[in-house]
């Protein structure tokens, strides 16, 4: 898909995010007696059980993503990380908006919460003292599915249900134990907010922690083709021969199964522009001829839906900077010249040990 569409798409998910949080918040500050009912009746029993619940998803989020068809969404599939609702996105890498937005949707998120969940629970939950086992099940499989509006990949969605399936026992249990709906309600709505509020401290902490963690790395890149810093030649850009660079690297953690070079523009004006991916570089490699890839490498598909080298080639008069990342991986990892940028930046960095890069710049003439 064209960069240009994909920010496109990309901003105005952000917004229809961005205007939903507004209104749910606005209507939570005006129900707010409701909304500090609800929060000031969490106890220790609608918390403690979220960190065992969200292992289970995560479990089965990772075996179902063994699937490849179930690792599509479409806020994944536009370089979105996660749920849109966090608003985090490879389109705002390196911007201020890359810090700005996920706080802004956090700032919004957090008191729209009890507003958010009671709807959800009362679509899902309310009733099912009555339900079959059947009925229970293919509810709270219903309820991950749900989901799927917020682009998570179809494995994450699915996952998610073993969360909708907790609130409904949560919600039988009360029934059983009050004879109440209302009652059964709030104790379910309690439970769904308790683990909400795990997921968001969770998110929001790693997202504090990352941004404020100067990045250490083991690995130094080098080019016999350019210098730190400095501008990349003609020739490797669109204007000249349009080659690819010859890169080589020093370093890296222990046991490393293989590697990935992905070179990237973080100031092109749609949003971070991927111009080379590849993967399938085996371990004990520790340079990269772009003419002459190493057996078993290849190059998968570039923000121009290339799957080659696409050098730098920014607006006239324009400066961009390029960074030339190595990754060390975890397990070893060959991408297919079919795969989108963002779903290869995904994978690569979900199996990132350690990473370095060399910067330069190039400003069209």
């Amino acid at each position: 898909m064209p960069s240009a569409v994909v920010g496109v798409l990309t901003f105005a998910a952000l917004a229809w995010v961005g205007t939903n949080l507004v209104l749910a918040a606005r209507r939570s500050v005006q129900r707010r007696g409701r909304s500090l009912e609800l929060l000031r009746g969490i106890r220790l029993r609608h918390v403690w059980p979220a960190p065992l619940v969200l292992s289970a998803v995560v479990a089965a989020f990772v075996a179902l993503s063994q699937i490849p068809p179930l690792r599509v969404g479409w806020w994944t599939a536009l370089g979105g990380t996660g749920n849109v609702v966090f608003g985090t996105t490879s389109q705002t890498e390196g911007s201020p908006l890359e810090v700005l937005v996920p706080v802004f949707f956090a700032a919004l998120l957090i008191p729209a919460l009890p507003v958010l969940v009671e709807s959800e629970e009362r679509r899902f939950r309310l009733g099912a003292e009555g339900w079959s086992q059947r009925r229970r099940a293919l509810r709270g499989l219903q309820f991950g599915l749900l989901h799927l509006v917020a682009g998570i990949p179809v494995a994450a969605a699915l996952a998610l249900s073993i969360g909708g399936w907790w609130f409904t026992a949560v919600y039988v249990r009360e029934h059983r134990r009050t004879g109440s709906r209302l009652a059964a309600l709030d104790e379910s709505v309690r439970a769904h907010l308790g683990y909400n509020l795990v997921i968001v401290g969770l998110v929001v902490g790693g997202f504090v922690a990352g941004a404020c963690a100067a990045p250490a790395t083991s690995i130094s890149v080098a080019s016999p083709d350019l210098t730190a810093g400095g501008r990349i030649p003609e020739r490797l850009t669109c204007l000249g021969e349009n080659t690819p660079p010859k890169l080589s690297w020093r370093g890296g953690p222990s046991g490393v199964a293989g590697w990935a070079v992905v070179v990237d523009d973080p100031d092109a004006p749609t949003g971070t522009f991927t111009h080379w991916v590849v993967t399938g570089i085996p371990s004990g490699t520790s340079s990269l001829d772009g003419a002459a890839l190493p057996t078993g490498a290849a190059v998968s598909l570039s923000s121009s839906s290339q799957a080659a080298w696409v050098g730098p080639c920014p607006p006239r008069g324009q400066t961009h900077r390029y960074r030339f990342r190595v990754h060390a991986l975890s397990s070893p990892l060959r991408l297919d010249p079919t795969v989108p940028p963002a779903e290869a930046r995904r994978r690569i960095e979900a199996a990132t040990t350690d990473a370095g890069q060399l910067e330069g710049s190039f400003t069209a003439s």
